[in-house]
Formats: C-alpha cells, sequence, structure tokens
C-alpha cells in the first residue's frame, strides 16, 4: 500500500488547522457556488457568489461587485471548518442584510462555522450581527 505524502495530500487541496492535511476529500480546492441569505427571510433576499477555494483561501465575488476574500480553516476531524471573510462592498451597493452602503467602499467581516454534508458545505454565518445561513456547492476543479 502507497503512503500518501503530506505534499500530495496538499496539491489535492484537503487542509487542517493542525498545518497537516487530512485524508478526507471533502474540502477540495476548486470553483464553488455559494448561496446565502439572512437566516429567516425570503428567498427574494438572498445573494450567490462565485468562489475559488485553493489551499485554504477564499477568493471570489457576486453578481453586485461584493469581492470576498478570506479563509477555511478544517478542524481535525476533517468535518467541519472556521470561515472567516472579509467582503469589499462597492460604494452605493446594499448588504444582503439590506444595509445600503454609503459612497465610499464598505469592508466587512463574515465569520461562521461550516459542516460538510455530500458535495456542500455550509452553515451559520454572522455579518454585522445579523445570522447567515451559507451554502458552499462545488462546481469543479480549476486547471
Amino acid at each position: 500500500m502507497a503512503v500518501e505524502s503530506q505534499d500530495s495530500r496538499a496539491k489535492a487541496g484537503i487542509y487542517q488547522d493542525n498545518g497537516e492535511c487530512g485524508l478526507l476529500d471533502v474540502w477540495r480546492d476548486g470553483l464553488y457556488r455559494v448561496h446565502f441569505a439572512v437566516e429567516g427571510r425570503a428567498v427574494e433576499e438572498s445573494g450567490e457568489a462565485l468562489v475559488v477555494l485553493r489551499e485554504g483561501s477564499i477568493f471570489g465575488s457576486d453578481k453586485f461587485g461584493g469581492v470576498f476574500e478570506g479563509q477555511l480553516v478544517v478542524r481535525p476531524s476533517g468535518r467541519g471548518a472556521g470561515l472567516r471573510l472579509q467582503v469589499r462592498v462597492p460604494p452605493g451597493g446594499v448588504l444582503v442584510t439590506g444595509k445600503r452602503v454609503g459612497f465610499e467602499e464598505c469592508v466587512v467581516d463574515v465569520s461562521g462555522e461550516l459542516s460538510h454534508e455530500d458535495q456542500e458545505f455550509g452553515g451559520i454565518c454572522e455579518l454585522l450581527g445579523e445570522r447567515l445561513v451559507v451554502k458552499f456547492r462545488y462546481i469543479g476543479i480549476l486547471g
């Protein structure tokens, strides 16, 4: 039986918070569609984004010009992860919470805990005191 090196697992994009790679192929590098909504509100008050997960870093944007950048830190069990993002909202933009941004770019923090199920991972995050339901759906590998 061949033993996978830490380096080869890192190239596969599987990360843990102890700096080593995990054995579970659940948190893969690649392109994800993200759906987010304020908990308990109508579907019309939701949003979507495309993000790239690469080596634990997340980068992406939504159709309104919001730019996402942050980290996904997988727990030692491989089943849960902490999400920490900064979202840059362009001047005049509106957050999914309904809050309108002023005449300058706004930078807000989003944080939460995610769990994995099938080809999707999601959970509850916090944005300016509001609870967001967030779901990441794996689309595919980047070349």
